[in-house]
């Protein structure tokens, strides 16, 4: 290659340089332009060698492949510098995630294993019905307690769960020998519960059935009567009920020895009372009819006057009493009462059923005038 006057020659064809003189390129074989040269290209002053280009576009390749790995890198797999089994990681958590680090989460136990815990329940889950326990009523109340007093062969505690007409039928022994009776006759397994069924009535009582269910399996449906009395319920004892345990070996065999037993006793508490004077004693002891005739203080002072006039009675020697076929219906019991100084006095008992239960005295006609004369 030569310079002439500064210049450089090439061919116009491939861009070789050429020696001053050349006809023809000896890279391409292009003819030169008879001045000199394909081209006239001056190093100087902007002339471009085709290399330069290449350069270029090696450059702007290279800015592409960069541009691209990092903007399509991750999805290329080669954008991470972590290892090939790396985890994954840790994603934002949303406002009601919790990342596991609060204070109050359970830590594990001695053992290793992960602390009890309930199972979760659904947000505003309701216990289905059918889990729901049932509140006893007041009915089925009485019925368990009757019965587990019975199957605890607790008579006395029965007793006192009777109505006063109940009671009236038997004295408490009297009920425990017959309820001994009829265990030993009927021989019953061990009660394991005692479900009221149907049942009608409420505010006065009500009747229905009972189922027994016991130890063994086996179960019974007996009929049960009640009143309500005293503030709450007491088993009514049927006329059926009443002749069964009277015909059982133990019972009684009079069906008003109770009643005579227990009037018999009233009479002698009510005289007792009057020998001391307790004249408020003894107005709590009169019947309806008689608190109706008197107030409390009318009957204290008739008493004291007609005791200052005749004095005290001597005391009870004996007393004698009646018992009426009807007593059932009429629960009204004359007594004979023979004092000491051998006076007698006939007096009349009344035992008020739907009433407080205990006996009461009758005041007649005449002894009321006789009172208020004083």
């Amino acid at each position: 290659m030569s310079e002439s006057g500064g210049n450089t020659f090439f061919c116009g064809s491939c861009g070789h340089p050429l020696n001053s003189g050349e006809r023809f390129c000896g890279n391409c074989g292009a003819a030169v332009n008879p001045t000199g040269g394909a081209s006239h290209k001056e190093s100087t002053s902007g002339s471009y060698s085709p290399m330069l280009f290449v350069g270029v576009a090696m450059i702007l390749v290279s800015l592409f492949a960069v541009v691209g790995v990092v903007f399509f890198g991750d999805r290329l797999g080669f954008a991470s510098n972590d290892p090939p089994n790396a985890p994954e990681p840790a994603r934002l958590l949303e406002p009601s995630q919790s990342d596991g680090t609060d204070e109050n989460r359970e830590e594990p136990e001695p053992d290793g294993n992960p602390p009890d815990r309930p199972d979760p329940q659904p947000t505003g889950a309701q216990t289905p019905e059918a889990e729901r326990p049932e509140e006893e009523t007041s009915e089925q109340e009485f019925i368990t307690r009757y019965y587990d007093a019975a199957g605890a062969s607790d008579w006395s505690a029965t007793y006192s769960l009777l109505d006063s007409s109940s009671r009236a039928e038997f004295t408490e022994s009297e009920w425990a020998e017959a309820q001994e009776a009829r265990v030993a006759e009927t021989d019953p397994p061990p009660l394991r519960s005692a479900t009221l069924q149907d049942f009608s009535g409420e505010e006065a009582g009500f009747t229905g059935d009972v189922l027994l269910s016991y130890t063994d399996g086996s179960s019974e449906v007996v009929p049960v009567q009640t009143v309500y009395e005293d503030d709450g319920l007491r088993r009514y004892l049927t006329p059926e009920d009443v002749d069964y345990l009277r015909g059982l070996d133990g019972g009684s065999e009079n069906p008003n020895d109770g009643v005579a037993e227990n009037v018999e006793r009233f009479v002698y508490e009510y005289y007792e009372t009057v020998a001391a004077g307790d004249w408020a004693g003894t107005y709590s002891m009169l019947d309806y009819g008689g608190r109706e005739s008197f107030t409390e203080a009318e009957w204290i002072e008739r008493q004291e006057t007609r005791q200052a006039a005749s004095g005290g009675p001597s005391p009870v020697a004996d007393v004698s009493v009646s018992v009426p076929d009807d007593y059932a219906v009429n629960p009204t019991v004359n007594a004979t009462v023979t004092f000491a100084d051998g006076e007698v006095v006939e007096i009349t008992v009344v035992n008020p059923h739907s009433m407080d239960g205990e006996y009461d005295r009758v005041l007649t006609d005449e002894e009321i005038a006789y009172l208020q004369g004083l």
